[in-house]
């Protein structure tokens, strides 16, 4: 009987450490998944919005007076669409209101006007174009 009780209880502690072992196993595995899953998605919206890049073309103010018009094109040179609650453009650090349209990768926008919406004087001012990649600023020169 001695040989058998010894026997036996190798076999339970084997049992045990192997039941261990694996618990031990699907516990890791679960961590290392929802870890990698979540920077797996942020890695993904990041390379998205650095894919939405765009430049002003060009740039113009119109006729002196209280109120000045500015034109501007810009182009997407990203390689995704970017659209046009994506886009927004700002004269000398003041919001502009104009209504954009999408624009596809590549592609070059019609001109785009908006009145001033800071100061009137002549001289330089700077139209900011922002999309989801960053921000670009372009000088403007009234006369």
């Amino acid at each position: 009987m001695k040989g058998i009780s010894t026997i036996l209880a190798m076999i339970l502690i084997v049992i045990i450490v192997v039941a261990l072992i694996g618990l031990t196993y699907t516990f890791a595995v679960g961590l290392f998944s929802t870890t990698t899953g979540g920077a797996t998605q942020q890695t993904t919206a990041v390379t998205e919005r650095l894919q939405k890049s765009g430049t002003i073309v060009s740039a113009s103010c119109g006729a002196a007076g209280a109120t000045r018009t500015f034109k501007f094109t810009i182009k997407n040179t990203g390689t995704l669409q970017i659209k046009d609650t994506e886009q927004a453009v700002f004269q000398d650090d003041v919001k502009a209101t104009v209504t954009f349209a999408a624009l596809d990768a590549g592609a070059l926008s019609n001109e785009y006007t908006f009145t001033n919406v800071s100061k009137a004087d002549a001289g330089a001012h700077s139209i900011k174009l922002s999309v989801p990649a960053g921000e670009v600023t372009y000088s403007v020169t009234c006369s």
